[in-house]
């Protein structure tokens, strides 16, 4: 009689936390990149020339994370939105 109890207790666990999962909406403020950035370097001048927040926003990508190597070394990374 425990067995059965332990797994609809469970089950109904899982399926509430599934349903909260799939019910969460960011809001406007948290998807939308900024659009107008001050570059800090030669790797983000070179995201901002691709139009890295109109992309985002064409594309509804909330977040998104760059890194560039070089020679096997981490150079610059950097992420932007909501990560």
């Amino acid at each position: 009689m425990k067995k059965p109890l332990i797994i609809t207790i469970s089950f109904s666990f899982l399926l509430a936390m599934g349903i909260m999962a799939w019910s969460y909406v960011p809001t406007p403020e948290a998807i939308a990149p900024p659009l107008h950035v001050q570059a800090e370097n030669e790797y983000e001048e070179l995201l901002l020339q691709f139009g890295l927040g109109s992309k985002m926003a064409e594309y509804g990508v909330p977040g998104t994370s760059f890194a560039f190597i070089k020679n096997g070394e981490l150079h610059w990374a950097k992420g932007y939105g909501v990560l």
